[in-house]
């Protein structure tokens, strides 16, 4: 029977730079994956969202190319070239991900593994033994439970992303179930290419973001023609009409040829049900500060935990496991908020630690501040949407710490960093006006109001 030091379960972002890690540091590691090296991010969700998601920014672009002075006509796209693109750009990453394993030496196994024990896996019918099992099976699309709602998938018109993802033709109507990252992606993907698009949410549209984003980008949809219904309970599914109750409680129904549900994703935990490990409330592996979890040999990363949903995430707990591993010093900890994440429309929208609304829930004394792309240079030389775009940090009354940042501006997703490291290391909002920005830049917008906060609270004084 071969026997590792380690090995690894699933090949998502954690799975397969961990294996990395451990086996240039002198492990002797084997790393099992079912389907294809680079897990969701790479195969169904992160990257291949990207690609379609810059087809339909490149699109909205050249459409817009007389408002800077250049002539453009019979614009047209190719959905067929637009999906090759993100298949060869999900080829390039496989490969080049299991081009580094098989440079670090790791023993890479393609099958169904499953846990028989805490050091006993079983994978193509032969059983392999580790001294530590790392747990990285990631996680999947939850399904609604809705009367018709099966009936409807098998039909091909209720979809999941990774459907939604592959389709070979535009539909002339799209519902999307839920108003999370998935769902308003995909919303601003099709929609771009004419598509009618729909949203229905059983709560407040993108409840659990910030109250500015909330406002601003549902006005941003509804000026892309995107419907927002909230607050809605939805009681049926009879082929490609949803039927549901309002406010009032009255019944009513909408209907498109396709249904994306997009309701979230739940932890893939089937493959290490005999270990009876300790779970979370939502089904998601409780862990330690190490990651280790009730089985102190046995460790779990990337949505597994449950601490948030996000590659980032899987990067973070699989270096945490490796210094663990490695005995190395750390005080490394994965706190959600310090973490910067960002949803990718045209332009993208993201943030870091606590929302305006957890603020007053939990009676934090604290200033907002916000500033109009219409109060920056660049944004007028590149023409950004000044209507819906913003910049806003929520400041500590008493200590000036960063409390919280949002961003729906052009450059976000990278201006998001800044800020989150920032924030991590306790520099208060005062003390970013010390820093030089270039100009012009969106990202000066951060010396601009901590420039404005700095003078006025001297003024006051």
């Amino acid at each position: 029977m071969e026997k590792y030091d380690i090995v690894i379960l699933g090949a998502g972002p954690g799975g397969y730079t961990l294996a990395a890690i451990l086996s240039n540091n002198g492990k002797n590691v084997a790393l099992i994956e079912r389907k294809h090296f680079g897990g969701t991010c790479v195969n169904e969700g992160c990257i291949s969202t990207k690609t379609l998601v810059k087809s339909a920014k490149v699109y909205e672009s050249v459409n817009k190319a007389e408002e800077f002075g250049i002539s453009a006509s019979n614009i047209t796209f190719n959905l067929s070239d637009i999906q090759r693109r993100r298949i060869e750009n999900k080829n390039i990453l496989n490969t080049a991900i299991k081009n580094s394993l098989e440079k670090a030496n790791v023993t890479i196994i393609m099958g169904e593994g499953s846990i028989i024990d805490k050091n006993t896996i079983e994978v193509n019918e032969k059983q392999i033994k580790a001294d530590y099992i790392v747990l990285a099976t990631g996680s999947k699309n939850r399904e609604l439970l809705i009367e018709g709602y099966n009936e409807s998938k098998e039909k091909g018109i209720i979809i999941d992303s990774t459907k939604a993802m592959s389709l070979d033709k535009i539909p002339t109507s799209l519902l999307i179930v839920g108003s999370g990252p998935v769902a308003l992606e995909f919303a601003y993907f099709y929609s771009t290419f004419g598509s009618k698009v729909t949203i229905i949410d059983n709560s407040k549209f993108m409840n659990n973001f910030d109250i500015s984003l909330q406002n601003n980008v549902k006005d941003y949809l509804l000026s892309k023609n995107i419907d927002v219904l909230e607050n809605i309970k939805i009681s049926k599914i009879k082929d490609n009409r949803v039927f549901y109750e309002n406010e009032s409680g009255e019944v009513l129904f909408t209907e498109a040829e396709k249904i994306l549900s997009a309701v979230g994703r739940i932890a893939n935990i089937e493959s290490f049900k005999n270990l009876n490990l300790e779970l979370n409330r939502n089904k998601t592996v409780k862990v330690n500060k190490n990651m280790q979890t009730s089985i102190d040999n046995i460790y779990a990363i990337g949505d597994l935990t449950g601490i948030m949903m996000l590659s980032t995430i899987s990067y973070k707990t699989a270096d945490i496991v490796a210094k663990h591993l490695l005995n190395i010093d750390s005080n490394d900890i994965v706190d959600v908020k310090q973490v910067p994440w960002s949803v990718y429309l045209n332009p993208e929208f993201a943030g870091v630690g606590y929302t305006e609304q957890e603020l007053i829930t939990n009676n934090i004394k604290y200033k907002s501040l916000i500033i109009n792309p219409s109060s920056l240079p660049r944004a007028h030389a590149d023409n950004l949407d000044k209507k819906h775009g913003f910049i806003k940090f929520l400041i500590s009354e008493e200590t000036n710490k960063i409390l919280g940042a949002f961003l729906f501006i052009e450059g976000a997703h990278l201006i998001i960093n800044e800020i989150a490291l920032a924030i991590s290391n306790n520099i208060t909002f005062d003390k970013l006006q010390e820093y030089p920005f270039t100009h012009p830049t969106v990202a000066e917008a951060i010396y601009y109001l901590s420039k404005n906060y700095v003078f006025s609270k001297k003024i006051i004084k």
